[in-house]
């Protein structure tokens, strides 16, 4: 008999402390998911006018976890270094059915003249996207990869117009919550 109590009592415990920290982390804090793997592949094209500035029309993409989609480029800044050239910035993925996913990046590759220019670089997914990926800000890790692609670089020579046409891969993690019912 005071086994099953002292059990009784100790399971009443643990459910009152899980009620009670679920209340105080706030809804979506304790759903249940994971990091799972992530790839695709993203596909566009990026014009530098002859006076620097930047036009990056929706890119074409597709991915596991969004399926056939866009990449929109909110931020995008362009440099050359001692070596190449370097992207980097924000951009959102948006899935079909509109989700999106926010994410940064950066992305280096050797440029030496030549119109072809192979380049890697890394993601890491952030909290600010809409839908299924409207994470709680709290969360810490929600995804990162590696990214490898190839661009093709040509420049007008009467307008000074410079297109990047580029193509690159993308693997590593993502986060995936489990949906749970609201009451």
């Amino acid at each position: 008999m005071k086994t099953h109590d002292m059990i009784w009592r100790a399971w009443r415990a643990a459910a009152a402390t899980m009620v009670g920290l679920a209340v105080w982390c706030g809804p979506g804090l304790l759903q249940a998911g994971g990091l799972v793997p992530y790839k695709g592949t993203i596909e566009g094209e990026v014009t530098i006018g002859s006076t620097g500035d930047i036009v990056a029309p929706p890119a074409q993409q597709i991915s596991s976890h969004l399926g056939k989609g866009v990449q929109v480029y909110d931020e995008l800044v362009i440099t050359t270094t001692k070596t190449g050239l370097r992207a980097e910035g924000l951009c959102r993925s948006i899935a079909a059915n509109g989700d999106e996913l926010q994410i940064q990046f950066v992305m280096e590759g050797p440029f030496d003249g030549d119109e072809t220019v192979a380049y890697v670089g890394y993601y890491e997914i952030l909290p600010d996207g809409t839908g299924r990926f409207a994470y709680n800000p709290a969360m810490t890790e929600l995804g990162r990869g590696t990214l490898a692609g190839v661009a093709e670089i040509t420049t007008d020579p009467l307008t000074g117009v410079t297109t990047i046409a580029f193509r690159h891969d993308f693997k590593g993690t993502i986060y995936i919550g489990r949906a749970r019912k609201e009451k």
